[in-house]
């Protein structure tokens, strides 16, 4: 009897032991589709795919990446969130050894991430500023120190790379701070160089933190027009589009006998470029006579020139998802599936735009000024087309504009950024279908300093200093009641 029941036990056990493997091998048969997927996005999503291989040919071998994602699923499991296990797949143990793949062959892409349930990663950081209580007076072609907590220093010379001298206001004088830039959030320490001797002095990271999530603010003072606009993320046919394009209705004549007009930006993480097109042409005054609207249609289109847009399958079938997931109109939708179909009959990946002549600098015929100093106020999360919309003031105005803040956080290169999702993981890529890099955007503005680092602004201050920085240079004491804090 008991020999019959041990039988039955291990007949049981192993029925068990059989079910549990099925459902392990299930899961690494989910995990392998979704390396298989990851690989087919990459080489016919990213637009950047081919440039970077021939220039760092690693191969993207599914077996390694399979046996690399088992190995990081036992030494993550008890620290791996429980929102990031999907279908039985660990997120973050299939993130780890596709994001090194991508690391392997080296983006300069500010866009490019991976996303699990609970966090974002990216493939590059944005350049970050510190800040430091060292200030410095030019004299002729010298930096002379002023002001620092050493009173012993004052009147030493400046002799380090200048361009950890950044230009702000205090105390209403121009004067330079040292403010060195790095990519390590971590410091809190620099060496600063004075008469050829370094001292290490403390050091404290600028940043910006905007609070007020207004989706729109246009508010008037005696002397300023103040625009702020939290986004481009808007969907055609909504009532956000309403209010947006309410709001550059009444632009042309609130500017009525403005001095200024403070153009905010901070925290602006982009979206479609169409709206940032119609802030810059509202401002310009080109959006009520249809004449206008063609120049200035022209002068996006030349700055703009020599993108290069890949066009496959793949991002045909991106483009419509976002389209419906985003509960686009039904034209925009309807556009986008035509699109889907025609390139169903088309080659599987080709690249559009190569033809493209590229000026060799923006003609004066396209460039425009108006009577109002313009004012942008910029900060690390100004990003995308809301960067894209600051270089079409510079090449409409460039001696008219002026940047107050922090850099931008550099993510030009990149164009059409479509989402995909590895179906049974749901890890969720970023790629660019666009290319900028060579675009009069990125080439011809010289306070454009990269993909990463951005627009540097003319006066640099975070958001403790940011209102009475702008107050200094306009004399307009109203927007201290008026900017967003």
């Amino acid at each position: 009897m008991k020999k019959k029941v041990f039988v039955i036990f291990l007949l049981i056990f192993s029925i068990f032991n059989l079910h549990g493997a099925e459902s392990q091998k299930d899961v690494y048969t989910l995990v392998k589709e979704d390396i298989s997927y990851f690989k087919e996005i990459l080489e016919n999503g990213y637009v950047f795919y081919d440039e970077l291989y021939k220039a760092n040919p690693v191969k993207f071998n599914e077996k390694d990446i399979l046996k690399k994602y088992k190995k990081l699923e036992k030494k993550l499991k008890k620290n791996t969130p429980e929102v990031n296990f999907v279908n039985g797949i660990n997120q973050d143990a299939l993130l780890s050894p596709l994001w090194y793949y991508l690391q392997d062959l080296k983006p300069n892409d500010g866009h490019l991430c991976i996303k699990t349930n609970s966090e974002t990663w990216h493939l590059s950081n944005n350049i970050i500023c510190f800040s430091s209580e060292y200030f410095f007076q030019k004299e002729k072609d010298n930096f002379i120190l002023i002001e620092s907590p050493d009173k012993l220093l004052t009147g030493k010379k400046f002799t380090d790379d200048i361009s950890n001298l950044k230009k702000v206001i205090k105390n209403n004088q121009e004067m330079y701070m040292f403010a060195p830039c790095s990519f390590d959030y971590r410091q809190n320490s620099a060496s600063l160089s004075l008469d050829d001797k370094n001292y290490t002095i403390p050091v404290e990271m600028m940043n910006s933190s905007v609070e007020d999530n207004t989706f729109i603010k246009l508010t008037e003072t005696s002397d300023s027009l103040y625009f702020k606009i939290k986004d481009f993320s808007i969907v055609s046919e909504t009532s956000k589009e309403k209010e947006f394009l309410a709001a550059l209705d009444k632009i042309p004549q609130k500017m009525n006998n403005k001095k200024y007009i403070i153009l905010d930006l901070r925290s602006n993480l982009g979206g479609y470029i169409f709206y940032a097109k119609e802030l810059t042409a509202a401002i310009y005054g080109k959006r009520e006579i249809e004449a206008e609207r063609e120049l200035i249609r022209s002068f996006f289109k030349l700055a703009e020139a020599g993108d290069i847009e890949l066009k496959s399958y793949i991002t045909a079938r991106g483009l419509y998802d976002a389209a419906m997931n985003s509960d686009q109109s039904q034209g925009i939708i309807k556009m986008n599936k035509k699109k889907l179909e025609e390139q169903k009959k088309s080659y599987p990946k080709y690249f559009d735009g190569f033809l493209t002549q590229i000026p060799e600098k923006m003609p004066s015929d396209y460039q425009n000024t108006i009577s109002e100093k313009i004012i942008i106020l910029v900060d690390y999360y100004t990003l995308s087309s809301a960067e894209e919309c600051i270089g079409y003031f510079y090449f409409l105005d460039e001696n008219n504009i002026t940047l107050i803040g922090l850099n931008t956080g550099g993510t030009m290169v990149g164009g059409q950024i479509i989402e995909y999702e590895l179906p049974n993981s749901k890890l969720k890529i970023k790629l660019a279908s666009i290319s900028q890099a060579k675009t009069p955007l990125l080439n011809y503005i010289p306070a454009w300093k990269g993909e990463n680092y951005g627009f540097y602004p003319d006066y640099w201050c975070d958001d403790k200093n940011i209102v009475s920085t702008v107050v200094a240079l306009t004399e307009d004491k109203e927007l201290e009641k008026v900017i967003v804090k």
